[in-house]
């Protein structure tokens, strides 16, 4: 490469360029290949190929190359990842910062599960104390958790009525939905004069 340019005097680079620009200077970060591999890693840090082999049912040679980000990962490879348990985490790398309607009705929904997960398990430690004999000071804060619970499931339906109701009525204007589901105002039939 050296002799390509004897005339500048320039060494040649070992870096990739693309229209004039060192493509280090454009990188905005690891790719998707790379983050997969990262969470790999996360997962089990050694012989992490073994892991790798195992989800996607690769040989060792070629599971080795996709840990040491030297071989992409495949479409299949990718659907297979969606498929398992922890697709949701790939998924939301895959959508890295993109926001499209539909990605963000997604997030809310995986959100309200995490949520409802959480909630399901606390609920049942609250309810093993409840069944203990405990001071009735303890007895007071083991109330006011069960009453915030219950105040947080009657928040938590309402607002999935509301989206549900709005899901149904998307070309219905959002104040009439909204009205709707809250019950302070009755939407007239076509054809009919509301009552002043």
């Amino acid at each position: 490469m050296q002799q390509a340019y004897a005339t500048s005097g320039q060494i040649a680079k070992s870096g990739a360029t693309r229209n004039g620009y060192d493509l280090s200077e454009t990188d905005t970060g690891p790719s998707i290949h790379q983050q997969i591999t990262a969470f790999f890693k996360s997962l089990q840090p050694l012989k992490t190929w073994g892991l790798i082999a195992d989800a996607l049912g690769l040989k060792e040679h070629a599971a080795k190359h996709r840990a040491a980000n030297h071989r992409d990962y495949s479409i299949e490879e990718l659907q297979v990842l969606l498929h398992s348990d922890s697709g949701g985490e790939i998924l939301e790398m895959l959508m890295a910062d993109a926001e499209p309607e539909w990605w963000r009705a997604l997030k809310i929904n995986l959100n309200l599960s995490k949520a409802l997960a959480a909630q399901a398990q606390w609920q049942q430690t609250v309810m093993s104390l409840d069944a203990t004999p405990i001071d009735q000071p303890t007895r007071r804060k083991l109330k006011k958790v069960i009453n915030a619970d219950r105040a947080f499931n009657t928040a938590r339906a309402q607002k999935e009525v509301a989206a549900g109701l709005l899901h149904q009525n998307v070309n219905r204007p959002v104040d009439r939905v909204m009205a709707a589901t809250a019950g302070k105002a009755k939407i007239p039939a076509a054809g009919m004069r509301a009552r002043v």
